[in-house]
Formats: structure tokens, C-alpha cells, sequence
């Protein structure tokens, strides 16, 4: 299960246990969550998909038009 930073909750960063030192943001999502913490949380029931990276389209030059016709 996902848990999300509850948005009327600050950003903070853990203090003990095997989170310690990890910062947490309003809106991230993650899978572990201090268990201090938990109030703080609201559970995800649809992890969020990551947004991937859009390659930028390739322009490429239009090429020239054969000229027909030498004057």
C-alpha cells in the first residue's frame, strides 16, 4: 500500500527508526512511512504512475525539392 503526506501536513524530515533522516513532502508518495508518523498520512488506494520523461520530437529539416527545369 501507498501513503501520501496528508496536504494540511508540513514537510518534515524523520527523526529515529529506519526512516531516519528521510525527508517526507506533502503530495510524494511513499511505501513506508514512519510509524510515529502514521496520523500524519493518508493511505493511496491507486498508486499515482509516474510521469515518465517525453522525448523531445526530432525536427528535421525539410528537404529540398528537386528544381525541374534548367533556363
Amino acid at each position: 500500500m501507498n501513503y501520501r503526506l496528508k496536504k494540511s501536513a508540513a514537510p518534515f524530515e524523520a527523526a529515529d527508526g529506519p526512516r531516519a533522516g528521510q525527508r517526507f513532502e506533502p503530495g510524494a508518495e511513499y511505501t513506508e512511512i514512519p510509524a510515529g508518523d502514521a496520523a500524519k498520512f493518508e493511505k493511496v488506494r491507486v498508486p499515482t504512475p509516474k510521469k515518465t520523461a517525453e522525448k523531445p520530437v526530432e525536427k528535421r529539416p525539410l528537404q529540398n525539392e528537386p528544381q525541374g527545369g534548367n533556363k
